[in-house]
């Protein structure tokens, strides 16, 4: 059968009701399932495989093997994300505070938090030859802060107790290097063995 020119076709007019509610349908799901869904992130695999997609972690989770005498890598994120002070931190863990602490020639740091350990050699205001260095008595460890948390000790099992801490909190190795570097998409960190510190700071996508 021919239709008239300008005359619908019988079937279309319910045809397009039935796409106008698929379409609603569809809209409908999308904005419920919003609110339940968390950040994900797309992470470059190590091995140079697929990118690996994550759902993006709301903090560092406590490792329960955390070497209690010095500050924890939660405690280092929990600073970068700006969710506890240095204050509370030096309470914590009873460190002693520096204002304006500069290596020479190396790094500057807005603040110096330093424990059995006293400050390297003074060679200007507020410029000294190196990072605190360790006293024999004690766990000594110094957290060194601008944008980034620094946390330094001065032992092997010390070193290898702060990369533990990194390796069961849910990051995964990106790159190594003279830092080898970890992300769980919300914090960074890089864990330098020579000087035995360990990073830590905003991922690059955060």
């Amino acid at each position: 059968m021919r239709y008239p020119l300008n005359t619908q076709h019988p079937i279309s007019e319910t045809m397009k009701k039935t796409l106008i509610l698929a379409v609603a349908s569809v809209a409908v799901m999308l904005l419920g399932s919003c609110g339940t869904k968390h950040p994900v992130a797309t992470l470059p695999s190590f091995d140079e495989s697929r990118p690996v997609v994550t759902e993006l972690p709301t903090e560092v989770p406590a490792y329960p093997n955390a070497n209690k005498e010095f500050a924890s890598v939660k405690d280092a994120a929990d600073v970068v994300l700006g969710r506890t002070d240095l204050k509370a931190l030096a309470s914590k863990y009873g460190y002693k505070t520096l204002v304006g602490y500069a290596v020479y020639r190396l790094d500057s740091y807005d603040t110096m938090l330093y424990k059995n350990c006293l400050p390297a050699k003074k060679v200007g205001q507020g410029v000294y030859t190196d990072t605190p260095q360790p006293q024999r008595k004690g766990t000594s460890s110094y957290v060194a802060v601008t944008k980034d948390v620094t946390i330094g000790v001065f032992n092997n099992k010390a070193y290898e107790n702060l990369v533990e801490q990194v390796k069961n909190s849910g990051f995964r190795l990106l790159e190594q290097g003279y830092e080898d570097h970890y992300t769980n998409g919300l914090v960074d960190a890089y864990c330098y063995a020579s000087r035995r510190t360990v990073r830590l700071s905003k991922a690059v996508n955060q």
